[in-house]
């Protein structure tokens, strides 16, 4: 016979099979609804909802974010097949006012920061961010709440647009207003932002409650540039945007301002627009024909000539070709007249005097092996024309001459045609054909060794004389 204290003992192991079996069946029977559950609240929009079973049973947690959303999401719980009872422990998420999101960008950093409507919400701005600052790195500082408008995210994105022109800066959005403020690297960028500005999407206004809506560029506005003509020097002041561009610029004036001084005040300054070089170089250009006094002064995207031309036809050529040197986006102000003319010279010798005198402090230029007369050589050639014609009835040899280089009848052909080609704009100012002859003498007549580059470059050149 069985003793029952053996028989008892051997129930023990059985209770505890069956415990185990039970766990596994209501563990594997949890998961299942946790799975179901799960994906039947993400594919009805409530991904903010989650399930925690129990058995048979299920506790729905999570924020809501809006109050309907509540029994919305536990209408979805209680529809899983197998669940008996949902208890409903989800909250509401708390309400921000003002709801308030900032991006800020600082150098390779983005931040967003601030409060954001979770779920697609989140995820659409955070993409926004990525592609509106693609390769910089982004640092998420936001927080889950209600109370954003209807057009946040359209609100951001036309921000996020305008702060990703900007080298740096902060974008603002609280409730319907945005704030911008920031650092432009050229004045275009800093006017194209302003601009987006004055056209907001629909719903929003421009205010301050971020900072002030200031938008800078690292240079002073205006940006400004001045170049004013002396008796014998050229002073540039104001700003140039590098050091390339200001070395540019120097070499420039003293090109066409030939045996003057140049004064060099300018700043170095971001900012300058777009064609800022070349309009700055044809004003110089012109500005090399007047008299001392004249000014050239740029102002942004202005450009001023004021001044003096030593005779009507210098005046009309400079009006004329000024704007056709500036680039197209530029506006001009000219303010040019004709100089009265000075008196007769009576003694021959002082018009010798007087164009030894000029051609000592600069040569008549011409492009490299032809007769073009090159234009830094036009504000010359506008003085020798005023003393020709103070030098009433007096007849004038102009001279070519050039280095040895060549042969002598290309040399004699060549200073022959750069003599003609004076004579010509001698003709085109007024002066008349019989009281100037053109002469070339080839090298018959050097004046300085051409052995050596600096020998060379003396001997190529036009002379004036009374005959």
């Amino acid at each position: 016979m069985s003793s029952p204290i053996r028989w008892f003992l051997g129930l023990i192991p059985l209770a505890l099979v069956l415990v185990a079996a039970g766990s596994l069946k209501q563990g594997a029977v949890e998961q299942d609804i946790g799975t179901r559950g799960g994906a039947s609240l993400q594919s009805a929009g409530y991904d903010w909802a989650r399930l925690e079973p129990a058995g048979r049973d299920a506790v729905l947690k999570g924020e809501a974010p809006a109050p309907e959303a509540r029994p919305a999401a536990r209408d979805v719980a209680e529809r899983v097949f197998g669940l008996r009872l949902v208890r409903d422990e989800t909250t509401l998420l708390p309400e921000q006012k003002p709801f308030t999101t900032t991006i800020t960008r600082d150098g390779n950093r983005v931040t967003v920061a601030g409060f954001v409507p979770p779920g697609p919400t989140r995820l659409a701005l955070l993409d926004g961010v990525r592609k509106a600052f693609p390769g910089l790195a982004i640092e998420e500082q936001l927080k889950a709440a209600r109370g954003a408008s209807a057009q946040y995210l359209n609100g951001l994105q036309f921000g996020m647009a305008e702060l990703a022109k900007l080298a740096k800066g902060q974008l603002g959005l609280q409730d319907q207003t945005i704030s911008l403020t920031g650092h432009a690297e050229t004045i275009e960028i800093d006017d194209a932002v302003r601009a987006s500005l004055r056209a907001l999407p629909a719903g929003f206004i421009l205010g301050r409650g971020l900072g002030a809506n200031d938008i800078t560029s690292p240079a002073i506005r205006p940006y400004l540039f001045n170049a004013v003509r002396g008796e014998r020097d050229l002073t540039l002041t104001g700003f140039v945007p590098d050091q390339k561009v200001r070395e540019d610029v120097l070499a420039f004036a003293r090109r066409f301002f030939e045996g003057d001084r140049v004064v060099d005040s300018l700043q170095l300054g971001l900012g300058a627009p777009e064609g800022f070089l070349a309009a700055v170089r044809g004003g110089l250009q012109d500005l090399s024909r007047l008299m001392p006094g004249a000014s050239l002064s740029l102002s942004d995207k202005s450009v001023a000539l004021r001044g003096l031309a030593l005779h009507g036809s210098a005046r009309d050529q400079v009006m004329a070709a000024l704007r056709g040197r500036l680039p197209s986006s530029f506006g001009v102000t000219l303010d040019i007249n004709a100089a009265p003319a000075p008196p007769p010279i009576t003694v021959m010798g002082e018009c010798n005097f007087l164009f030894q005198d000029l051609l000592a402090r600069a040569r008549i230029q011409f492009d490299t092996g032809s007769a073009t007369i090159a234009p830094e050589s036009f504000g010359l050639l506008d003085r020798l024309v005023v003393v020709v014609r103070r030098c009433e009835g007096a007849k004038v040899e102009i001279a070519g001459h050039t280095d040895s280089v060549g042969s002598a009848e290309s040399n004699l052909t060549l200073s022959e045609a750069r003599a003609k080609s004076v004579v010509d704009y001698l003709a085109q100012a007024g002066i008349a054909g019989e009281r100037v002859e053109a002469r070339g003498y080839g090298a018959s007549r050097p004046v300085a060794s051409n052995e050596t580059a600096e020998g060379r470059a003396q001997n190529r050149r036009i002379e004036f004389t009374v005959q």
